[in-house]
């Protein structure tokens, strides 16, 4: 990816495929991604390894992605069963130019030498990623509420409520109890997920390069001797078309939604004194198209009633709300919410405000729909991305099939909004289908919402 702004600068993002992993296993893949980053490899000490990242890069870092995958001769947006992904663990460094062999070997050494940790390390690592886990979901329920909320509607979100989610919380918690109990098998079942990765193969492997040009042109022939230096034995199976076929951990994931993942009202309970209220359901059943349009009426009601009804009148610390266009289902979330019946209220009467303004002649005006577009349009535009992010949005939007004519036909309807957008969307809204709430916030709030409030939220215990 070509971007000015980082003369000599190089950054380097090594994605390995990891569609192969058992599915039986995948609760596993983020504590494996600590592993990466904290454990020995056979050649190198974690600390000497540290020293040379410190010496040679900006830094190396792990991440987890699942990316849905669109069909890139598609231009317009279908809501779907979003069972087209791909899997892929990223090593992503910056680095000099000079530097950029380096950089990839020592990234090379990570995913293909990396030795699994003694129990005591391993305990240690568990109880600090549980911490940290805690830690997230009290400052962020807003997020952690979506997650279970969008986890009972397709099956790409089911993995990342797994893999992401409280339920990530429950896998690491026995994942503790086995690392101090049952090692020898936990250890087992560690080392084979690191083997699956154990050798780098070209056709397996994927590699994003950000830079201004020169740079590129300098380091290009070198990660093609790089890329050359990879071991191709056996290397003769490609990687299926993943716009077309499932990913082969949809299938089970959708056997398990049916017991794991119903669509029923749940509190989870963590302690805090305030909660993250959020309740979702389908506005575009699987096939039907979805218009950049339909953002705009989102916006307004947004910018609007929802922040005036739950923020300014209800004293939570602020509101949001989400369309998934991928499988098109919609979700309203609050952030620090000291009340749960009234917002939930508040949500409930959204379409119905939304179709009363569009009856009165001076809510919804030429000027505010205007307003609302310019909204809209200033969140997709953003402010200029720094290098790296720039070439990581546009490499990411490569792997789903995020085609520009795609994004500028989405543009383009945002820019047609009409009135009557606005009005098949407050229709949608009024009569949402398989509704569902989930709360994040404590365990009293829940039960009294239950007792007063004729609610029937079914109560997960965190922490």
């Amino acid at each position: 990816q070509s971007v000015d702004g980082s003369p000599g600068i190089i950054y380097i993002d090594l994605g390995v495929d990891i569609s192969t992993i058992s599915y039986a296993d995948i609760g596993l893949l983020p504590f494996v991604t600590t592993i990466l980053t904290e454990s020995n490899t056979t050649i190198h000490s974690r600390t000497d390894l540290d020293r040379l990242i410190g010496i040679y890069t900006g830094g190396v870092k792990v991440d987890l992605e699942l990316i849905p995958v669109h069909d890139p001769s598609e231009e317009n947006i279908f809501a779907s069963e979003n069972t087209k992904m791909r899997s892929i663990l990223f090593l992503r460094g910056k680095c000099t130019v000079e530097n950029a062999v380096t950089m990839l070997s020592l990234m090379k050494e990570i995913i293909e030498k990396t030795e699994v940790l003694s129990q005591e390390k391993a305990i240690q690592l568990l109880e600090r990623d549980i911490e940290d886990l805690k830690s997230d979901i009290s400052s962020g329920g807003h997020s952690y509420s979506v997650r279970k909320m969008h986890s009972r509607y397709d099956v790409k979100s089911f993995l990342n409520e797994k893999l992401f989610g409280v339920k990530q919380l429950i896998t690491l918690e026995n994942l503790l109890k086995n690392a101090k109990n049952n090692w020898s098998g936990l250890q087992k079942r560690l080392s084979n997920m690191l083997d699956i990765n154990s050798t780098l193969r070209p056709s397996r492997t994927i590699i994003n390069l950000t830079g201004d040009r020169e740079t590129l042109v300098s380091v290009f022939l070198e990660v093609e001797d790089f890329i050359r230096s990879l071991n191709q034995d056996g290397d003769v199976v490609n990687l299926p078309d993943f716009s077309r076929v499932d990913h082969p951990w949809m299938a089970p994931a959708k056997h398990q939604m049916v017991n794991l993942a119903p669509i029923q009202d749940e509190g989870i309970a963590i302690s805090s004194q305030v909660s993250y209220v959020g309740k979702g359901g389908i506005m575009y059943e699987e096939g039907e198209k979805i218009s950049g349009s339909s953002y705009v009426p989102l916006q307004y009601i947004k910018k609007g009633y929802l922040w005036d009804e739950v923020r300014a009148k209800n004293g939570a610390y602020g509101v949001m709300a989400a369309l998934y266009e991928n499988d098109g289902t919609i979700f309203m979330v609050s952030y620090r919410d000291p009340n749960l019946s009234k917002t939930l209220d508040v949500y409930d009467g959204t379409g119905e405000y939304l179709m009363k303004s569009l009856q009165e002649d001076d809510m919804i005006t030429e000027k505010s729909i205007t307003k609302a577009i310019i909204g809209c349009i200033g969140a997709i535009d953003t402010t200029a991305l720094a290098p790296r992010d720039a070439g990581w949005l546009s490499f990411t939007r490569y792997l789903a099939g995020l085609s520009a004519s795609r994004r500028q036909n989405w543009r383009e309807e945002i820019l047609r909004t009409k009135r009557e957008d606005f009005t098949d969307f407050a229709q949608r809204l009024m009569n949402w289908k398989n509704t569902s709430v989930a709360i994040v916030g404590p365990e009293s709030a829940f039960q009294s919402a239950n007792e007063n409030n004729n609610l029937n939220l079914q109560i997960i215990e965190a922490y």
